[in-house]
């Protein structure tokens, strides 16, 4: 299907990741991360060359994630939250003391504070559910989740 509708021509003339996502997402069992996650890869061939910075999509796990942080996100999307924790990155290291080097001497990208808000949902899962349903002990079963504030963006 892809390949009859000559898609590897139209994903090589897109203007930025987000059309490349808008292209796949169209295709059957293609959901939004799935395809999101496609654009990213693609994105790292060289037949593309996007700032990743431009485009995010939040999977299930940190839409999980999002929402054991945030009481209150107004009327932000999880994308628009990811964003803000992104933009904010700085500020918040400052505050808390942390010196952060960044990721690779780079500061950390949407698709990263994507990703942290995944390992959220996957540290709590495996907190709350210390064994498997097989009965074998969960890999993180030495993970705490610390009670935390939860914030609202203002």
């Amino acid at each position: 299907m892809m390949m009859d509708d000559r898609l590897p021509a139209k994903i090589a003339k897109a203007a930025a990741l987000r059309h490349v996502f808008d292209l796949l997402v169209l295709y059957p069992g293609l959901g939004r991360f799935l395809a999101f996650q496609y654009a990213i890869d693609l994105n790292d061939s060289s037949m593309l060359d996007f700032n990743e910075s431009d485009f995010v999509i939040a999977g299930p796990g940190a839409l999980d994630g999002i929402a054991k942080y945030f009481v209150d996100t107004g009327r932000l999307s999880a994308e628009d939250i990811i964003y803000e924790v992104t933009d904010r990155q700085v500020a918040a290291f400052k505050r808390l003391k942390l010196d952060f080097k960044g990721l690779g001497n780079r500061l950390l990208q949407p698709i990263d504070c994507q990703n942290l808000f995944c390992e959220t949902s996957k540290y709590a899962h495996a907190a709350a559910w210390p064994a498997l349903p097989t009965g074998e002990p969960s890999p993180c079963r030495d993970c705490r989740v610390e009670s935390h504030t939860r914030v609202a963006f203002s």
